[in-house]
C-alpha cells in the first residue's frame, strides 16, 4: 500500500472557508501532486487509495469529514462499505484516523503524522538535519475560487509535505509502522524482550484493578518557588535538564511486574512485594523550608494542578511508596486511618536492553536516527498508562444560520458511550512518573535557596551550573545526569508553564548558547535581537500556553505578567461550513482560578 504526506492550505474567511491549495508527496518516491480545491483532492484519494498523513489531522481532517458528509457518505463504526467512512477521534476532539471506502470501492486511511512525530514541521527539519527548511507565505492574502498557487506558495507547500515525508520514511525504514509514537515504542519494546516475556511480566489487569492503581498515577513535578514568583530576577542563572529522565528511571529504578496483591490497613512490608500504593486518610501541613509535593484530583478545596501546603480537612490520598516517602519528609502528617492498598513484585533490568540499544544509537548518530531513538525512549512509559475506559467523538452535520441569514452546515460531534478496551500495564506508568518526580523534587530541594522553577525534568536556578557540582551529578551525556541546557541573564516566573528568560552574550557565547537551545528543544521559540552599540546578542525565550508568536516577538519583562492583554494575535479555531477557520481573537495572561483555603491558625 502506497503512503503519502499531504497538506491543505485554506482560506481565513469564516464566510468562505475552503481549501485553496493541496499537495501530496508519495513517501517512497517523493513524487508530488497538487491541486487547488478539495474536490480534486478527494478525486485523487479515490484514484490512489493508500495511507495518507496530515501533520495535525485535527485541522485538515475536518475539511475531509465535512466533504464526506456533504456528499452523502455515511459514518459507520463498523467495517466501511461503499460510500461509508469511520473515524478515530478522541474525546478531546483530536483526530487519529479517517478511513474511507469510495464509490469505486477504493479504500484509504488518513492518519495524523503529528502523533508519530510530535514536533512542528519547522522543528522536524532541524531535528532530522534535513537539507530543507520550512518556508513562509501570506496566509491572509485574498485567493478567489479557482486561484492557482504562485511559485512561492508552491515551494512553501512542497517543503511542508516533503519534510514530513522524509521523516516518516525514516520511521518506516526503522520498522515504526504503528499509528502513534507510543504504539511504535511499545511494539519495539515487545520485540526486544519477546511477546511471551511481555505477557508474563505485564499481565492484563481487570478494569477494577486498573482504576484502583490509576488513582496514584500523576504527571511531572511543575512548580514555581513562591520566593521568586512574579519577580523580575536580574541575576545570571542556568537551566539544568536531566538526560532522558524517564528512560533513566526505567533503566535504573525498581519497577513493578506481575499480578498485584491487595492489602488491608498499612502496607505490611513483604520482601517479595517491595513496591506499593498506599491509600490513607490524613491531615497535613508543609514543614518550614520544604517544597509542597501533594496535589489532589477532584477536590472541592484545590485546583487539580495546585500543590497543597495544608489540608483544610481530613483528605484521602493515593500515593506510591516513592511519593509517600517524600510526603512524610516534607509535611507534618497526622494519619487518621490507613485504608489499605495494592503491592507489587518488582525487579531491575526489564528495560535495560531496550534503553541501552537506543542510547547507543543516540550517542553514535545524528539527525533522524538520533531523533527516532530519543522518541522511542521517551514515549514508551506513557503507552503503559493509556486508560482502557474510553469515549470517542462521532462527527455529524449541524445546521446553523450564518451572518447573512443563510442556513449552512458545519461538522459537529457527539460523544460515544464509554467502552472498555484492553489495558497495557498501568503500574509501570505509575511508578515511572513517581520515580521521575522524586528525582526532580529531591534535586530542587537540595538547591532550595537558589531554586526558582522546575518542570518535569528541568530546574531553573540562580547562579552558574558549576556551583551545584557538589550537590548534583552534572554531565552532558550520561543517562540520568543533569546537563546544562542553557544559561540566562534575567528571568521571570509567573506560574506553571509560564515564564520568560533573557539571554545576552557576545557572538561566541551566543552561538554556543544557540546550539544548546536547538539541541535540547528544537521546537522552542527564542527571539533574537542585536544591539550594535554594545555588540551584544539578545535572546528571549518565552513559555506561555496560547501566546501567539507575534506577541512573543515584542514581549518584555514589564508586560509579562498576569493581566497582560492584546486585542488581537491569538488564533482560535472556529467550526464553520467547509471546515475550520482560525479566527483572530484577544489574548491575555489570565489569573488561574484556584480554590483557596485559608488556615484558621
Amino acid at each position: 500500500m502506497q503512503r503519502y504526506s499531504d497538506d491543505f492550505e485554506t482560506t481565513t474567511d469564516i464566510n468562505d472557508c475552503r481549501v485553496w491549495a493541496w499537495a501530496m508527496c508519495e513517501i517512497d518516491t517523493m513524487r508530488m501532486r497538487y491541486g487547488n480545491n478539495i474536490d480534486t483532492f478527494m478525486e485523487m484519494l479515490a484514484i490512489l487509495g493508500g495511507e495518507h498523513y496530515f501533520h495535525n489531522e485535527t485541522f485538515d481532517g475536518e475539511f475531509i469529514v465535512h466533504w464526506l458528509l456533504m456528499h452523502d457518505y455515511q459514518h459507520t463504526e463498523e467495517q466501511c462499505e461503499k460510500k461509508e467512512f469511520n473515524t478515530i477521534i478522541g474525546d478531546n476532539g483530536k483526530y487519529y484516523m479517517i478511513a474511507i471506502r469510495f464509490e469505486n470501492n477504493r479504500y484509504c486511511r488518513i492518519y495524523d503524522s503529528l502523533k508519530k512525530l510530535p514536533l512542528s514541521v519547522r522543528a522536524l527539519a532541524k531535528a532530522f538535519n534535513l537539507d530543507m527548511s520550512k518556508g513562509e507565505i501570506d496566509y491572509h492574502k485574498y485567493r478567489p475560487v479557482g486561484y492557482r498557487m504562485d511559485a512561492v506558495e508552491k515551494d512553501y507547500i512542497t517543503r511542508d509535505v516533503k519534510i514530513v515525508a522524509k521523516c516518516l520514511k525514516m520511521m518506516f525504514n526503522e520498522n515504526m509502522q504503528k499509528m502513534t509514537i507510543g504504539a511504535d515504542s511499545l511494539e519495539a519494546y515487545k520485540l526486544s524482550i519477546g511477546y511471551k516475556t511481555f505477557k508474563k511480566w505485564f499481565p492484563e489487569l481487570t478494569p477494577e484493578m486498573d482504576q484502583k492503581i490509576r488513582h496514584a498515577y500523576d504527571g511531572g513535578f511543575v512548580q514555581v518557588n513562591p520566593k521568586f514568583q512574579n519577580i523580575h530576577i536580574k541575576e545570571r542563572g542556568c537551566v539544568l535538564d536531566v538526560n532522558s529522565l524517564y528512560p533513566y528511571v526505567m533503566r535504573h529504578k525498581l519497577m513493578p511486574y506481575g499480578m498485584p496483591l491487595e492489602f488491608s490497613g498499612k502496607y505490611p512490608e513483604i520482601e517479595s512485594y517491595p513496591l506499593y500504593i498506599q491509600y490513607l486518610r490524613c491531615t497535613f501541613k508543609l514543614k518550614e523550608g520544604y517544597i509542597p509535593t501533594i496535589k489532589v484530583k477532584g477536590s472541592r478545596y484545590f485546583a487539580e494542578n495546585e500543590y497543597i501546603r495544608e489540608s483544610p480537612v481530613e483528605m484521602v490520598l493515593s500515593l506510591t511508596n516513592i511519593d509517600l516517602e517524600i510526603f512524610m519528609e516534607h509535611y507534618e502528617v497526622d494519619v487518621t486511618e490507613w485504608l489499605g492498598g495494592v503491592m507489587f513484585h518488582a525487579q531491575y533490568g526489564m528495560f535495560d536492553q531496550y534503553i541501552d540499544a537506543n542510547m547507543e544509537i543516540k550517542r553514535k548518530s545524528k539527525g533522524g536516527r538520533r531523533q527516532l531513538a530519543k522518541l522511542r525512549m521517551n514515549n514508551l512509559y506513557g503507552k503503559f498508562g493509556v486508560n482502557p475506559t474510553r469515549r470517542h467523538k462521532i462527527p455529524e452535520l449541524k445546521a446553523y444560520i450564518d451572518e447573512n441569514g443563510e442556513t449552512r452546515y458545519k461538522v459537529g460531534y457527539r460523544l460515544s458511550d464509554p467502552e472498555q478496551t484492553k489495558s497495557v500495564y498501568i503500574p509501570i506508568a505509575c511508578f515511572c512518573t513517581a520515580w521521575a518526580r522524586s528525582v526532580t523534587i529531591k534535586a530542587s530541594h537540595q538547591c532550595y535557596d537558589h531554586w526558582m522553577y522546575s518542570d518535569t525534568d528541568s530546574m531553573h536556578l540562580i547562579g552558574d551550573a558549576q556551583q551545584y557540582s557538589d550537590l548534583l551529578w552534572i554531565d552532558d551525556n550520561e543517562l540520568g545526569a543533569w546537563k546544562i541546557e542553557s544559561r540566562f541573564n534575567e528571568a521571570k516566573y509567573i506560574r506553571q508553564k509560564t515564564y520568560i528568560e533573557l539571554y545576552y552574550s557576545n557572538k561566541e557565547e551566543y552561538e554556543a548558547n544557540q546550539a544548546l537551545l536547538a539541541d535540547n528543544d528544537p521546537d522552542a521559540s527564542p527571539y533574537f535581537r542585536y544591539d550594535p552599540a554594545r555588540d551584544l546578542y539578545y535572546e528571549m525565550v518565552i513559555k506561555c500556553a496560547g501566546m501567539p508568536e507575534a506577541i512573543k516577538e515584542t514581549m518584555d519583562f514589564e508586560h509579562f505578567e498576569v493581566g497582560f492583554q492584546a486585542e488581537t494575535g491569538k488564533l482560535k479555531p472556529k467550526h464553520v461550513h467547509g471546515g475550520i477557520v482560525l479566527v483572530d481573537t484577544p489574548f491575555s495572561i489570565r489569573k488561574h482560578v484556584t480554590k483557596t483555603f485559608t488556615s484558621s491558625a
